[in-house]
C-alpha cells in the first residue's frame, strides 16, 4: 500500500510540475558556489556539488536540519536521539559509530573539523545554517585528508532583521530563537541565541542545547574586509542505547535494558555533555588588480563528559589553526586563468580520562592520555577557461599528520607516529553547451588518516597499526538548465576505490575498534531535478517548485578476510543501496505555502557478514504555513506533522554490534507548531 502512494505521490509530482503553468525566480542554476576556490555558477562547476539554501532549510521543520541533509543527494544524516547526529556522504556509517568523521567541515571559512578528525556538529542549532555547501567525495586538492567530501557552513547574515521565533511539538519539544542584525556599506553585526529541548521520542533521551553566535564584518574599503565569528554552545543528551531486534519490535521507544553485566540505560545515567568555544578572524584582502588573499585565524576548545555503559569518559580539546588562500586571475583575451595557492594549519592538545562509571559519577580511574595531533597541508590549483566554453583545473596538495601519543596510567606509554607525506592531486574539465548545458569528468585522489576516535577507541588502546585510507575517484557528470531556465538537472555517476579502508568492529563488551579492510569498491549515481513549475504567477498561485532525487550504489568490499572469515564482495555495511526523494512546494499569493516531501530508503546491512540487515522504509512529510505583512513587520505562523504513516524504523543503525543491538528507533508520527515575528 505504501509502495503505491509513494508511486502515486511520485506521479503526482510529476503532473503538478508540467501541468502548472514565479515572480523571481532564484533557481539553483543561478546560485554562486565556492567550492574549490572558483566562485562560479552551480551550472558550471566541474564537480560533484550540492547546495541546501536557507529557502530549503525553511521548507521543512525548524528543529534539525536532518531532513533538508536526507533530500540531498548523496548525503545521509543520521539521529540516533535528539541532538546525536552521524553524518555520512556517499558511503556507510562504516567508520562512523558516532559522529562526523571523514569528512571535512567549515563553519564561516573557519575549519570547524578539528586536526584529530572529530566534528561536534551536533553543537549547531537550526538557526547556525544560513547555506549549506557539499562537496561529495575526495576533495584533498584544497581542503585536505578525506574521502568522504566537504560540508562548507555558512552563517553571515548581513540584513537589518530583528527576529523571534518559538515552536512546539511532540514530546515536549521546544526550540526558541531570539536575533538582531544590523547592517550598513560600512559593517554588519548579528546576533543569535537558540535554545532546543525535547524530552524525546524513546525512554531516556531528553536533550537541551544553547548556543549563542556572533558574526561581524567590517569593510574599511572596497579592498579590504574583517569578518569576525564567535560560537559558544552547551549541549546534553542522553543516550538511551542501541537494542536488539526482539526488543525494538517489542517496544521501539525503550531504552536499553541491563543485559548481563552491562546495566540498563537509566542505571548508568548515559548521557553526552559538550561544552564548544570557538572564535576566529578571517580578513579578505585585494592586493593588485590580479590577486586577491583571504586569512583565516581561529581557537577553540570543546570539553565532553560521557557516562556510558562501559565506563565514563571526560575529554578536553582545545586546539587552533590557520587558513590562507592567493587568489591571482588575468584574462588573456579570450581566455581566463586563475592560480590558487595556500594552506592550512591545525594543531591540539587532546586529553582523556577515562573512569570507572557508578551509576553516572566517576569511580576508580582506568587511562589518563594525551594526544597532541597536527594537521598541515599545502596546495596550488590552476584553471583554464578558453572561449570554446572548455574550462580545464588541475591541482593538488600535500598533506602532514602527525600523532603524538602519551598514557600516564599504568602501563605508561609513548608512541609518536608520523603519516608520510601524501600527495592529493585533482584534474578536472567541462564544456559548456550554449548557455545552458555543461559536462565535466573529474579524477581526484583522497588520504583519510585515522582520527583520534579512530586511534583510541572505547577500547581505550591505542591502535599502533592503523593505517591511513586512501581513494581514487573517477567522476563524470552533466548540468542542464532547460524549459526557460525553470528546470535543473544534475547528474553524476562515480567510481571510487579505497585501499586500506578503515573499517569498524566491536567487541564482546560492545566496545568499537578500527581495522583496515583491504578495500572497497564504490560505485554509483546520482541524480536531481529542480522544476520551477510556474512561468508567472497566476491569480492564485504564485510559486510551485518541484524536486525529485535518487541515488543508486553499489558499495563492496575487496579482499577483506579478517579472523578467517571472508566477506570480499560483500556489501559495506550502513549504506542503503537506493534512495529516492520527492517534494512539492506550493505558495499562493495571500502568503500561504505548503511543503510535502516524500523519501524512500532502501534495506541496510547491518554488519560486515551481510547475515542482518535493517528493512526499507518510507516516509512522508508536510509542512503547512502562512505570512502575514504589518507594515514592514512580518508574523509567520506554521505548523506540520513527520512521518505520516508513523512507520517504525531505525534511523543510525549500530554496524557490526555486539549481541545484536543495531537498532536506534527514529520518531514517530509527531507534530510540530510555531510562530515568527521578524521585525
Amino acid at each position: 500500500m505504501r509502495k503505491l502512494i509513494f508511486i502515486v505521490f511520485g506521479c503526482f509530482l510529476i503532473q503538478s510540475g508540467f501541468s502548472q503553468a514565479q515572480e523571481k525566480m532564484d533557481t539553483l542554476d543561478n546560485i554562486t558556489v565556492s567550492a574549490f576556490e572558483n566562485h562560479r555558477k552551480l551550472l558550471e562547476v566541474a564537480a560533484p556539488v550540492s547546495v541546501i539554501r536557507s529557502q530549503d532549510l525553511n521548507n521543512y521543520n525548524n528543529i534539525s536540519i536532518v531532513n533538508a541533509m536526507n533530500m540531498t543527494p548523496g548525503v545521509n544524516m543520521d539521529e540516533r536521539s535528539p541532538g546525536s547526529y552521524r553524518l555520512n556522504i556517499r558511503g556507510s556509517t562504516v567508520r562512523s559509530p558516532f559522529g562526523v568523521r571523514n569528512v571535512k567541515v567549515y563553519y564561516n571559512d573557519i575549519p570547524f573539523t578539528d586536526p584529530g578528525g572529530n566534528t561536534y556538529l551536533q553543537i549547531l542549532g537550526f538557526y547556525n545554517y544560513n547555506s549549506i555547501e557539499i562537496i561529495k567525495g575526495p576533495s584533498g586538492s584544497m581542503y585536505g585528508s578525506g574521502n568522504g567530501g566537504v560540508m562548507m557552513i555558512n552563517d553571515m547574515n548581513e540584513n537589518n532583521d530583528k527576529r523571534i521565533s518559538f515552536t512546539y511539538g511532540s514530546y515536549n519539544t521546544q526550540s526558541i530563537l531570539a536575533e538582531s542584525n544590523f547592517s550598513n556599506n560600512a559593517r554588519s553585526i548579528s546576533i543569535k541565541y537558540n535554545r532546543q529541548s525535547s524530552n524525546g521520542y524513546r525512554d531516556h533521551t531528553a536533550m537541551h542545547r544553547d548556543v549563542v553566535s556572533i558574526n561581524t564584518s567590517l569593510k574599511n574599503t572596497e579592498k579590504f574586509k574583517l569578518r569576525g565569528t564567535f560560537l559558544y554552545g552547551s549541549l546534553y543528551y542522553e543516550t538511551p542505547g542501541a537494542l536488539t531486534l526482539s526488543e525494538y519490535l517489542a517496544n521501539p521507544k525503550s531504552a536499553r535494558p541491563k543485559a548481563g553485566i552491562f546495566p540498563s540505560a537509566q542505571q548508568a545515567d548515559a548521557h553526552f555533555t559538550l561544552n564548544y568555544f570557538l572564535s576566529g578572524l578571517t580578513s579578505d584582502q585585494k592586493i593588485s588588480n590580479h590577486i586577491k588573499n583571504q586569512l583565516t585565524i581561529y581557537g577553540a576548545y570543546a570539553q565532553n563528559r560521557n557516562p556510558n555503559f562501559r565506563n565514563f569518559s571526560r575529554t578536553s580539546e582545545p586546539h587552533f589553526g590557520a587558513r590562507t588562500n592567493f587568489t591571482f586571475s588575468k584574462k588573456y583575451k579570450q581566455t581566463l586563468l586563475q592560480i590558487n595557492m595556500g594552506g592550512e594549519y591545525q594543531h591540539s592538545f587532546y586529553s582523556q580520562r577515562v573512569y570507572d562509571n557508578n551509576s553516572g559519577q566517576t569511580g576508580l580511574l582506568q587511562t589518563d592520555d594525551e594526544v597532541f595531533n597536527t594537521q598541515a597541508l599545502g596546495y596550488l590549483q590552476a584553471q583554464v577557461q578558453l572561449a570554446n566554453g572548455i574550462s580545464i583545473t588541475a591541482g593538488s596538495s600535500i598533506n602532514i599528520f602527525t600523532v603524538d601519543f602519551n598514557q600516564f596510567s599504568d602501563p605508561v606509554l609513548h608512541f609518536q607516529r608520523r603519516f608520510k607525506n601524501e600527495l592529493a592531486p585533482r584534474f578536472s574539465i567541462s564544456k559548456k553547451f550554449k548557455k545552458d548545458f555543461v559536462l565535466y569528468g573529474t579524477i581526484s585522489k583522497g588520504f583519510s588518516p585515522p582520527s583520534i576516535g579512530e586511534l583510541l577507541p572505547s577500547t581505550d588502546i591505542f591502535n599502533e597499526s592503523l593505517l591511513a585510507e586512501k581513494g581514487l575517484n573517477y567522476e563524470a557528470g552533466a548540468r542542464a538548465s532547460i524549459i526557460q531556465r525553470r528546470l535543473f538537472i544534475d547528474l553524476s555517476l562515480f567510481k571510487m576505490n579505497l585501499t586500506n579502508s578503515i573499517t569498524q568492529e566491536r567487541d564482546n563488551s560492545g566496545a568499537d575498534y578500527f581495522v583496515n579492510s583491504g578495500g572497497s569498491g564504490d560505485n554509483g549515481i546520482e541524480i536531481m531535478a529542480n522544476y520551477y513549475a510556474l512561468s508567472k504567477p497566476s491569480h492564485f498561485l504564485k510559486n510551485v517548485v518541484v524536486n525529485l532525487s535518487a541515488n543508486l550504489y553499489n558499495f563492496k568490499y575487496k579482499n577483506y578476510k579478517p579472523l578467517g572469515n571472508d566477506y570480499s564482495d560483500n556489501k559495506i555495511p550502513g549504506a542503503s543501496s537506493v534512495r529516492y526523494t520527492g517534494s512539492v512546494f506550493m505558495e499562493t499569493t495571500d502568503g500561504t505555502s505548503l511543503d510535502i516531501s516524500a523519501l524512500h530508503n532502501g534495506k541496510i546491512a547491518l554488519n560486515d557478514a551481510n547475515s542482518v540487515f535493517a528493512k526499507p522504509y518510507s516516509l512522508l512529510d508536510a509542512k503547512l504555513a502562512h505570512n502575514f505583512a504589518t507594515g514592514k513587520s512580518k508574523i509567520s505562523v506554521f505548523t506540520g506533522v513527520q512521518n505520516i504513516f508513523n512507520e517504525t524504523y531505525s534511523l543510525g543503525n549500530d554496524i557490526n554490534a555486539a549481541g545484536g543491538r543495531f537498532y536506534n528507533a527514529a520518531s514517530g508520527r509527531s507534530f510540530y507548531a510555531g510562530i515568527t515575528f521578524t521585525f
